[in-house]
Formats: C-alpha cells, sequence, structure tokens
C-alpha cells in the first residue's frame, strides 16, 4: 500500500515535466514576500520585545534557512495541485500535501545536522507541523488565485468517441471450386442470391455467403448506393436510369447489365448524385 502511494505521488512531478510561468513566477513570489514577512517580524521583536539591536543578516539567513525550501518547492506544489485537482479525490490531496510537507522539512533537518542544532527526530517535531500548515496555506493561495475555473467535460461522445472501424480492401470470395481475393473498390454491383451475394468485379462473377447489409457496412457509401431490396451498385457504373408509371424503374450499368429500381430507392439514389438527374431517360 504505502509502495503504491509513494509511486502515485512522485508520480505527480513527473508528469507532464514542469509547472507553468505563472505558477513559477507567482510561487517564488509568495514565498520571497512570506521570507520577507517573517523577517520583518524578527526584527521588530528584537527591537520592541527583546530591546536588542536588530541584526539583519543573522536574521534573513535564519528565515532563508528555515523556509528558502519552498522557493523550489511552491511552484512544485501548484503543479502537484492542478493535477490533482483534475483526478484525485480529497483525502489524495491531503495525503499530498502532508507528504510534500515531510520533504521539504527534510531540508532544514540536514541542516540542523550538518550544523549539529538539534537531533532529527527533534528537527522533525519542529519543521513538519510548520510545513503541513504553509503546505495548506500554499495550497489556498492556488485554489483562489490560480485555480482555473473547472473545463467542461474533454470527453467525447460515445459516438464520437468510437474510432471508426477501418474498413477493408479485399474481401475473400468464391469463384467455383476456389477462393480469392477481391478489391473491394473493384466491386461493380451487388445482388442477394438467398443465403449468398452474387458479386460482379472486373466484369467477373463471385459469390460470398453474407448479407446485403453487412456488405454495404463494407462499401464506402459516398461510392456505392441500394438501388432495390436485393441490388447494390457503384455510382459511377450507372449508365442509366429508366423509370415507369408505377415510379419503379430498372437501372443500365455500363456493364450491360440491367437491374430493378425500386420506388422507395429511387429518391436515394437521385439525391445520392444529383447529376443523375440530368440523364434520366423517362418513358411514362
Amino acid at each position: 500500500m504505502s509502495g503504491t502511494v509513494s509511486t502515485r505521488f512522485s508520480s505527480l512531478f513527473t508528469e507532464q515535466l514542469g509547472p507553468s510561468r505563472e505558477e513559477i513566477k507567482f510561487g517564488v513570489m509568495a514565498v520571497l514576500i512570506f521570507i520577507a514577512g517573517t523577517c520583518l517580524y524578527c526584527l521588530s521583536y528584537q527591537v520592541w520585545v527583546a530591546a536588542i539591536t536588530p541584526n539583519l543578516t543573522r536574521t534573513a539567513a535564519l528565515s532563508f534557512r528555515e523556509w528558502g525550501v519552498w522557493l523550489p518547492l511552491t511552484p512544485l506544489a501548484f503543479r502537484m495541485f492542478r493535477n490533482l485537482d483534475a483526478r484525485a479525490p480529497w483525502h489524495q490531496q491531503t495525503l499530498a500535501g502532508v507528504a510534500l510537507a515531510f520533504i521539504a522539512a527534510l531540508a532544514p533537518t540536514a541542516i540542523d545536522q550538518l550544523t549539529g542544532t538539534r537531533p532529527v527526530i527533534s528537527s522533525l517535531a519542529l519543521f513538519w507541523p510548520r510545513f503541513v500548515a504553509m503546505a495548506l496555506v500554499i495550497y489556498l493561495l492556488w485554489r483562489v488565485l490560480l485555480r482555473r475555473a473547472p473545463r467542461a467535460s474533454i470527453e467525447p461522445p460515445a459516438t464520437a468517441a468510437r474510432a471508426q472501424p477501418s474498413r477493408p480492401e479485399t474481401l475473400l470470395v468464391s469463384k467455383g471450386a476456389d477462393q480469392c481475393l477481391i478489391r473491394l473498390s473493384d466491386v461493380q454491383h451487388a445482388s442477394a442470391a438467398g443465403n449468398y451475394i452474387e458479386l460482379w468485379a472486373g466484369n467477373q462473377r463471385f459469390l460470398v455467403r453474407s448479407t446485403m447489409g453487412k456488405l454495404e457496412e463494407l462499401l464506402p457509401p459516398s461510392d456505392y448506393v441500394r438501388i432495390h431490396r436485393s441490388h447494390l451498385v457503384r455510382v459511377d457504373q450507372i449508365a442509366r436510369i429508366r423509370t415507369h408509371r408505377s415510379s419503379n424503374g430498372t437501372v443500365h450499368l455500363r456493364s450491360g447489365h440491367t437491374l430493378p429500381l425500386s420506388k422507395g430507392c429511387r429518391a436515394e439514389l437521385l439525391g445520392h448524385n444529383q447529376e443523375l438527374a440530368a440523364g434520366m431517360d423517362s418513358s411514362r
């Protein structure tokens, strides 16, 4: 469990590397203002309470020793909170803030060890609670001043999110006792024949076990059109359309084949390619 939490927390600093310029600028300025405020407080205490000569250099050095680690950490904290805001529940955000404070407390603790100021436990007991409060202040600053308004969901609609399946370029068909591959773009027209479909490609006849609906899904709708419940043709293979008094008709193909045109498909055919209307030969 602890390994998983550690991995998630560390990934917040490595995913989408680095804070934005605004986060760096605002983070550094906020820490510098905070350090300046602590210096001013300490100098005022020396003058008005302790009644000693204020020592600006020593006061600034102590302030930077204790709080200087937040200069690089604050922009990173802003970036971390931005990542968490989009995907993590509140308890993970709290855990991340406490962990951040612990990491920050390691810096002054290490300095204490190098200078022999106090034991490790004492240093952590001193700095960690302060830095938890600091992390809370940083979070509030980010939430009030830097957090963007919640974005509208970027998830596309379910129908758009699904990648459109790529259409196959070839189809396995039967020719007599043999099987072969033909290019779907070579199909001139297709007709239902029981449990099979009769395909004409390159003026040759092939059979495939399928339905007209399934075949229609494989063919680009811009090139093929249904002219009857049992017939489908390639638009550029149509030579002439002849209509009858009943509004049914026949479609004459360049290959010499003649296919029936149903009343329900006639409007769709003409709407599919308006140029066909100019070449209609009506025999009312």
